[in-house]
Order: C-alpha cells, then structure tokens, then sequence
C-alpha cells in the first residue's frame, strides 16, 4: 500500500494562508495546514507516499505520518496499490436544476392584478417556484389575500412581495394569515 487516495467526495480548498478538507457527503469542514494540502494534492496525482515525502526535511516527516493517520482516522482516505487507487473516479460536481426557470419577478400595477393567475400557471409550467411581486403601489389587505388565493393553488415555495408601506399589512395581519399561506 504505496498510495494515499482521498476519498471521491473530499474536497480541498485552498486559501491564501490555509485550507479547508470538504467532506461533502458528511458536511463536514475540517482546516488544514496549507503544506500538508499541497501534500495531499501531489498524492492525488498517483505519486506514491514515499516519493511525496522525500521531498520534506526528515523531521517532518512523523508529522507528515501523523497527518495521513488523522485522515485515515476521519475516513477522508485511504492507503491503497497502484491498481485500487484507479478505481476512485473523480465525484461530478455538475449540478442541473430540473426547472427551466428557476424564479422570477413580476411587476404589478393594482389594475391587472387579474393577470396574475395566468403568469403564475406558466410560471409553474417552466418549473418556477420562487416569486417575487413588486408593486409600486400601496396594496391593501384585499389585495394581498387575493394574491395568496392564487398562490395557494400553485406549488410556489417561496414568495416575495414588496410594496408600498401600508398600515393595515403589519405583524398581526401577517400572524393572522400565516395558517393559510405558509409561503409568507
């Protein structure tokens, strides 16, 4: 077990001064001293452990040692042959959003609030669940009510709506509202 493989789904950031050890299926953060990163990157590349560490002055070899048991200890990797650490292919880090948009922003006068049902079903058709309204106008509680009846037959998760202030929308009327319209 010449070989030192961190695990597919460890990842290592590298900053200015130190590192971070991602463990992405954990969501796990652990820092790492920034030589003992680049230590790791250069083991990565198929190098053996032993040619790695030639490359160190010899007292720092045991913590070199102590720092791979640290990982092995964690689960963040292995010590493996030549032949094992090819069968660790690399984690896809693609990640695709099964909507074709994702959120959108609608600007309402009060007068064409009527409309509001037909964006709202094509926006639910393009998979759109996150909204924000903007109105520049002072809305009143009728209107807002009238808003979330249309919202609560969609599977809109979240919802912003931004107004003028109004007097009558304030804590208490959203308290007394939020039974009914949990994306509030």
């Amino acid at each position: 077990m010449n070989y030192f493989k961190l695990f597919p789904n460890i990842k290592i950031i590298k900053g200015k001064v130190n590192a971070v050890l991602h463990d992405i299926e954990r969501g796990k953060i652990e820092f790492l001293p920034l030589d003992f990163s680049e230590f790791l990157s250069e083991l990565d590349t198929g190098k053996t452990v032993a040619e790695v560490k030639q490359k160190y002055p010899e007292d720092e070899q045991s913590i070199i040692d102590a720092n791979l048991d640290y990982m092995i200890n964690n689960e963040f990797g292995i010590y493996c042959s030549a032949e094992l650490f090819s069968c660790f292919p690399a984690m896809s880090t693609e990640f695709f959003v099964p909507s074709e948009i994702t959120n959108a922003i609608i600007e309402l006068k009060l007068s064409s609030i009527y409309y509001l049902r037909d964006y709202l079903s094509q926006l639910e058709d393009l998979g759109c669940f996150d909204i924000s309204i903007v109105f520049y106008e002072q809305i009143n509680e009728w209107c807002f009510l009238e808003i979330f009846e249309h919202i609560l037959q969609n599977r809109i998760k979240s919802i912003d709506m931004i107004s003028k202030l109004h007097e009558v929308l304030n804590d208490t009327f959203f308290m007394r509202i939020n039974p009914d319209c949990p994306q509030v």
